[in-house]
């Protein structure tokens, strides 16, 4: 089990999680010795009620698999042609944070 103090650690830890190249060293180091402390936790699981669908809802259908896993990759000869369809105040403004006027920048 990894702890991480922020989501922001929590994403660069799964990242190095992911990579093969850095796996290993991230899961020796997070492993716990047997000079640590351990921490053993009881739960006790409650039986849950059935649970009634509608009659309109159907369970019976199979999971359809994956068309690929593979990454896919879309080469864009201009990047000006992507930029024509991003509005800089929002990027800028609303999901990067920018206090102040673009224009004046």
């Amino acid at each position: 089990m990894c702890y991480a103090k922020d989501a922001m650690t929590g994403l660069r830890l799964m990242n190095e999680l992911m990579d093969p190249a850095t796996r290993e060293t991230v899961v020796r180091e997070h492993t716990a010795t047997s000079e640590g402390v351990t921490v053993t936790t009881t739960m006790k699981v409650a039986d849950l009620t059935p649970v009634t669908r509608s009659p309109k809802v159907r369970a019976d259908l199979p999971i359809q698999p994956v068309a690929h896993l593979d990454r896919k990759v879309r080469l864009v000869p201009d990047l000006r042609e992507v930029w024509s369809y991003i509005n800089p105040f929002m990027l800028f403004g609303r999901h990067l944070g920018f206090r102040g006027d673009l224009r004046n920048t």
